[in-house]
């Protein structure tokens, strides 16, 4: 894990880089992942509980969340609890509930477990030192009855005897809180002299070790080396005594800098200055920190950090590190080298023992084998392009491409292999081309001499042939199978066995290899028909007569996987009909009444559905790639995973429809009704949406990838985990959207845009373009405006409380009567903005720069941070 804080001393900038390195006590030389880490800390620590405050310590300390257990798990009156590692060493006494009577003390009730945590140690209310804890006066109990309980936890010499009796010190292996006088007595001096040189940051008399959280019992001098051994007694349930050793592990952090417009790689010098320990569950934390010199006081100028970690006394050198961070900033292949640990992490660093965090999530997601879903996904794709171009070229597919892809296999690929496994992919796909090109010259320099000989031009042949297109696959294998059964009968006649295809005829498995390669082609054409080259045109005639086979195939059985590519359906009244998995392929519907028809896995692609009514109509796994649904009507119908790359949309009406997984890729969808629609995991990539109406639809998990969204509608629409990267949507309505937590990531440009009163409560507009944008109403309590451009925007009566607005482009703007209670808005540009009427109570406006135009007039500035840029 890791931890990145702004440390400001004397009016200097610094980054302070944490990084936790989490192990098991019975495998020390291993790691936790860092989703198991943060997992542990949320039940440790509970709500609003600080793991590490990024923070600088002078020197070494060890903090243990200890819970006394009696051994063997036999109740006790009392245990001691013990705690050895480097120069410390700490023994406690642990007793059962006791509380003062009339006569003295009661005696200590047995237990078998009790947290060794401030709650029992000595103090309570109006001891300053201890507040959570017991001892110091009486309390009242659930039953309504005073009554004066004793601490659990002490010092073995300083247990209390008496009522007058005070330890010197409250006794626990927890750390201790910031504002409890043991810490605060170190902050420094903090008057009207440090908020005029030294505010915001911390005062200059500081004492560092305010930062150090454990009991003064705890720390060390210097820090610690990394792989100490220690122990601990009467911490684990079952395990009276441990005994391990921290990891020997060091850590390694690279920062790019950038200053003067240059960039350079900084290494930042880390030391272990934490070490944590969770005993009862066997867990450790080694926490590494380092300081790194900046200029900007929120670390802009660092562009990037790379954390890794190495084997005590087997140092990398910085060229390795240099390599590792190119490789993964790039653009092609850097997301799979991010899944290879073993450039920043030693060998044998990873724990394979059980990780609950990792077997939960798999449950969830009920598969484990999602990178090779993936791969598999790429290879059955790629397999559709060789089948495509085979065609293409004139060859049989079967004969010339190969088998498709191997089913998906049990085993597991290793993340750490990913980028290896998919460049070999990448590899023989880039083989195979070169076969399929070989086989090409072969065939095309054969058919040219036989063509030479029969006084036949190849290229004229060659042409019409091209002209003839593509279409359904045409292997079947009960033909295939036909004629090899024919061969085989023929050679037995002619006195001449072959024993080999005898053979193969016989062969179940043969049999039903050919079947499954059937099955696969198909499946394919009907996936990626819309990849494949198209089928032929029909002229007049043809198409009328298929339209005319289909008709009457529909009404004697079903149509499933029958090719009727180009069939003139023009006007057809298919009302409810079973059209499932039928091959349409450029046929023409067009003003067709399909309405409640059932066409899951139909093969549309190509096809002129102008006008055509779809209403109701099932359409789960349809191919409409490169379809023409200019004027269709698809009210109401269930479109969950078809496909629409490439088709034609324009007036296209799909109010109330439902598209769960479906993908839209470079679609064109010009003023398209999606009013009213469901939406569920879908992607829309590269769409020209200009003018789409998605009033009151629902979006849940949708994606919109460098889509053109001008003037779009999305108003009244509910938007959940819903994202826009690289679009332009100019001129966007969002009035009343209910749009939480809405991405616009990747600079996108929403000038003009309308979000009077929507919902936009944690939306991220970070980077993007907002001139002119409307937000009059609207509720952006906690948004990230951060760098966005909000030139001239209109942001009356909004709710901007917490947000963040740091360098953001406010000239111009109007923030009349807005909610800006605790935004942040450092460095922002407010030339000739106004905050009329604004609540700006404890916002930071620190270093923003404004003009003689700028107005806070009626605005409520109590407590409101403002640092000069020259101060």
């Amino acid at each position: 894990g890791i931890l990145t804080r702004v440390f400001e001393h004397g009016r200097d900038p610094m980054l302070v880089v944490t990084v936790f390195a989490a192990f098991p006590f019975d495998e020390p030389r291993a790691l936790f992942t860092e989703q198991a880490l943060w997992r542990t800390m949320g039940e440790e620590l509970g709500p609003g509980g600080a793991f590490d405050t990024g923070l600088p310590k002078p020197r070494g300390e060890v903090i243990v969340d200890a819970i006394a257990y009696a051994p063997g798990g036999e109740p006790q009156p009392g245990v001691s609890v013990e705690l050895e590692i480097a120069s410390v060493k700490k023994q406690l006494w642990v007793a059962g509930a006791r509380h003062w009577e009339l006569l003295g003390m009661t005696m200590p009730e047995p237990f078998v477990e009790m947290p060794v945590d401030w709650a029992h140690a000595f103090g309570g209310e109006g001891f300053a030192h201890n507040p959570l804890g017991r001892g110091v006066a009486p309390v009242v109990g659930a039953d309504g009855k005073k009554h004066h309980p004793l601490p659990n936890v002490e010092y073995p010499d300083q247990r209390v005897q008496s009522k007058g009796d005070k330890p010197k010190q409250p006794a626990s292996f927890r750390a201790i809180d910031y504002t409890w006088p043991q810490r605060m007595k170190r902050l420094g001096t903090y008057d009207s002299k440090w908020f005029s040189e030294e505010f915001p940051g911390f005062a200059r008399d500081i004492d560092l070790e305010a930062f150090n959280a454990a009991p003064e019992d705890q720390r060390i001098t210097g820090f610690f080396e990394g792989s100490e051994e220690f122990s601990v007694v009467n911490m684990h349930p079952t395990e009276p005594k441990i005994a391990s050793r921290l990891p020997g592990l060091v850590a390694r952090v690279f920062a790019t800098v950038v200053e003067d417009g240059a960039e350079e790689l900084r290494e930042v010098a880390m030391r272990a200055d934490t070490v944590q320990l969770f005993p009862h569950r066997k867990m450790g934390v080694v926490v590494f920190r380092g300081i790194l010199k900046i200029k900007e006081d929120d670390a802009n100028d660092v562009k990037h950090l790379l954390v890794a970690a190495e084997r005590i006394g087997e140092p990398r050198d910085a060229d390795h590190y240099r390599a590792v961070l190119e490789a993964r900033l790039d653009k092609q292949r850097g997301g799979l080298l991010a899944l290879r640990d073993s450039d920043l992490l030693p060998d044998v660093a990873r724990y394979e023992g059980d990780d609950p965090f990792v077997d939960e999530m798999m449950k969830k997601l009920g598969r484990d084998n999602l990178i090779e879903e993936n791969l598999h996904r790429r290879a059955v794709k790629n397999y559709a392009d060789r089948v495509a171009k085979a065609r293409a070229l004139g060859f049989d597919p079967a004969e010339v491409v190969g088998p498709p892809p191997e089913p998906i296999q049990k085993t597991k690929v290793d993340p750490e292999n990913v980028a290896e496994v998919v460049a070999a992919s990448q590899k023989k796909s880039e083989e195979e081309e070169i076969q399929l090109e070989e086989a090409r010259k072969n065939a095309e320099e054969k058919a040219r001499e036989l063509c030479q000989k029969n006084g036949i031009d190849y290229d004229e042949m060659m042409k019409k042939a091209g002209d003839e297109g593509g279409g359904p696959p045409q292997i079947s294998a009960d033909r295939e199978l036909a004629k090899l059964r024919a061969a085989v009968a023929d050679a037995r006649a002619n006195g001449v066995p072959m024993p080999q295809l005898e053979a193969m005829a016989a062969d179940p498995r043969f049999e039903s290899r050919l079947r499954e390669n059937e099955r696969s082609l198909i499946e394919l054409y009907r996936r990626f028909a819309h990849h494949m080259p198209p089928v032929t045109d029909a002229d007049a005639s043809l198409a009328e007569a298929r339209g005319e086979m289909f008709k009457r195939t529909l009404e004697e059985s079903a149509v499933a996987e029958r090719d009727f590519s180009g069939a003139d359906l023009r006007g057809v009244d298919f009302r409810g009909k079973d059209l499932r998995r039928a091959f349409l392929e450029k046929a023409n519907l067009e003003g067709a009444n399909l309405e409640g028809a059932d066409l899951e896995g139909a093969v549309l692609a190509r096809a002129n559905l102008k006008g055509a009514n779809l209403s109701k109509a099932k359409l789960k796994d349809a191919n409409l790639g490169h379809a023409d649904l200019t004027n269709a009507r698809f009210e109401g119908a269930d479109l969950a995973h078809a496909t629409f790359d490439k088709a034609t949309l324009k007036d296209t009406v799909l109010a109330g429809a439902t598209l769960t997984g479906t993908t839209i890729d470079e679609a064109v969808l010009d003023g398209v009704d999606l009013s009213g629609a469901k939406l569920d995991n879908c992607i829309f990539r590269k769409a020209k949406m200009p003018g789409t109406k998605l009033d009151r639809a629902t979006l849940e998990s949708v994606l919109f990838v460098e889509c053109e969204l001008e003037k779009a509608r999305f108003g009244g629409a509910t938007l959940t985990k819903s994202a826009f990267f690289m679009t332009r949507a100019d001129g966007i309505d969002f009035c009343d959207a209910m749009a939480d937590n809405v991405r616009f990531v990747h600079e996108c440009t929403i000038k003009d845009a309308v979000f009077t009163r929507a919902s936009l409560k944690g939306a991220n507009f970070r980077d993007s373009d907002l001139s002119h944008a409307t937000f009059e109403g609207a509720d952006m309590e906690g948004a990230e405006l951060s760098n966005a451009n909000l030139e001239g925007a209109k942001i009356e009566r909004a709710n901007l409380r917490e947000a963040r607005l740091v360098r953001a482009n406010l000239a111009g703007a109007s923030l009349a009567s807005t909610n800006l209670i605790g935004s942040i808005m450092q460095k922002a540009r407010v030339g000739g903005a106004s905050f009329q009427d604004a609540n700006l109570f404890r916002a930071d406006l620190a270093y923003v720069t404004g003009d003689d135009a700028t107005t806070f007039s009626g605005a409520y500035i109590d407590q409101v941070r403002t640092i000069r840029r020259n101060a």
